[in-house]
């Protein structure tokens, strides 16, 4: 994930050496962030299918290929499908796995574990970002993306961790919830699961969009490559501590994970509105790190309720703003926006019946599920 989310860093690199548009060049980072979440669905199936560990171990390989597909391609359209749908199809399956192995293994303080589990994403953005500014640097973008493939790659070793112990935790299956073919089409007969996926996917697309243009708006606004990708560690530090802090918040019996989850929206999108007041780079410092703690939290929000729900874990549009106002301000404006509505989403489950969706509990053995 951290790959993914540095794209910000290497976009102007991408806009040099391929000589494109904002527009078609923007395309390059939001391919692979829509083509992971889409691929989720697969990537459950294979978890099911290949267990998590070997699909997790599938997911690093694909994700080295695509970046080192990337540094040879010539043309852009050859990097939409190098980067943007082999990184998404990987990212995907890595993701997936590792949520995969954090539902088999924990049931108490589940939130927490997979606060920190989500807490890599912020620790990824955290260490690449800088590494990725001094790559380029030294080596210009294609030398930097087949380093990057080697990084993954060595990943493999670290991939999933399931080995199918003993400790495993048993994980039944829903009565009502039943498989045609691969892709359980069953579950978005519940509400609180459609809905939450439609939320969390629209505003996760927003979300990305300041992580995605934040060194080119700062490169209009004469800040240097070099400091702005110093705003990614700050934003990294602040998703891990997000990811973590919620993560232990949500274990509270009290504590109700879907309004905490529309609370951590809706503070990402007001900053991200407010991102313009000014143009310093402190106060564009301390918007990223408020971004990126509220980032964090939603995530992991996200997670424990899609965990809670399904206990067995399966598993450009904005650079043609940029082009067409010649600036990268007002995509801020939309990505804040959006973020907000899709906070607002989830009050539609006050139109179901037994609409206590808040009250969704992180014990597998009392899950809220909310039925038409």
């Amino acid at each position: 994930m951290g790959t993914v989310l540095s794209f910000g860093v290497l976009y102007p690199a991408f806009l040099k050496d391929l000589g494109r548009s904002r527009e078609k060049t923007a395309w390059i980072g939001s391919l692979p962030v829509s083509i992971m979440s889409v691929s989720a669905v697969v990537s459950g199936a294979l978890c099911d299918k290949l267990g998590s560990r070997l699909t997790g171990y599938l997911g690093t390989v694909v994700c080295s290929a695509g970046l080192l597909l990337s540094s040879f391609a010539p043309e852009i359209w050859i990097v939409y499908l190098t980067y943007g749908l082999l990184l998404g199809v990987g990212t995907g399956l890595i993701f997936t796995s590792i949520f995969s192995i954090t539902a088999k293994y924990f049931n108490r303080f589940r939130a927490l574990a997979v606060g920190i589990v989500g807490s890599g994403e912020g620790l990824g953005i955290l260490v690449m970002a800088p590494v990725i500014q001094l790559l380029l640097d030294a080596l210009q973008l294609r030398n930097t993306l087949r380093v990057m493939a080697a990084m993954v790659l060595a990943n493999t070793l670290e991939g999933s961790n399931d080995s199918g112990s003993s400790r495993e935790l048993p994980m039944p299956r829903k009565r009502g919830i039943g498989v045609c073919g691969w892709i359980d089409w069953s579950l978005w007969k519940i509400p609180t699961f459609t809905v939450f996926t439609l939320a969390s996917g629209l505003a996760t697309l927003a979300a990305f969009i300041p992580q995605f243009f934040m060194v080119a708006y700062c490169k209009e606004l004469g800040i240097s490559a070099d400091r702005a990708a110093w705003m990614y560690v700050y934003m990294g530090v602040a998703s891990l501590i997000g990811h973590v802090a919620i993560g232990r918040l949500i274990d509270r019996p009290s504590i109700q994970p879907g309004y905490v989850y529309q609370v951590c929206w809706a503070i990402a999108g007001v900053s991200t509105l407010l991102s313009r007041l000014s143009t310093s780079y402190a106060y564009l410092s301390v918007y990223f790190v408020v971004f990126g703690f509220a980032f964090g939290a939603a995530i992991t929000c996200c997670d424990v309720i899609m965990l809670t729900l399904v206990p067995e874990a399966r598993g450009g549009t904005l650079g043609l703003v940029a082009d067409v106002t010649h600036s990268y301000a007002d995509t801020f404006y939309i990505s804040g926006a959006t973020i907000l509505c899709a906070a607002c989403i989830p009050f539609l489950m006050l139109y179901f019946r037994r609409s206590n969706y808040g009250h969704v509990t992180t014990d597998v053995n009392n899950v809220a599920v909310l039925n038409a």
